[in-house]
């Protein structure tokens, strides 16, 4: 049995356990189809897109999850970031306060 991992938030930039099979998806119970995808984190005060990441990309709800192997290899490449060790690709992005957009 294969353990997959969960888009989410933890102190080394990563991705976090959350169930250990590939079906269905744990939020909606969906079916979980293989796709690349982008990863968007922070490292060192700089955001940073990595494409074509492989994932488990659930078709009814969008939830992602990620083989150990795949996060380990994103969490490499954001310390190889913050200990400046890559070059980075510069991107044109806009930044906005979620607050200063009034609805």
């Amino acid at each position: 049995m294969n353990r997959i991992l969960k888009d989410g938030l933890t102190p080394d930039y990563g991705i976090k356990e959350v169930n250990e099979t590939m079906e269905p998806c744990s939020l909606c119970g969906g079916e979980l189809e293989e796709k690349k995808v982008e990863v968007i984190k922070k490292a060192d005060g700089k955001v940073v897109v990595i494409k074509e990441v492989p994932a488990l990309v659930c078709q009814q709800c969008g939830e992602r999850y990620f083989s150990i192997d795949t996060v380990e290899h994103v969490n490499q490449i954001l310390k190889e970031v913050s200990e400046q060790k890559v070059k980075l690709q510069k991107i044109r992005a806009g930044e906005l306060d979620f607050k200063a957009v009034a609805l």
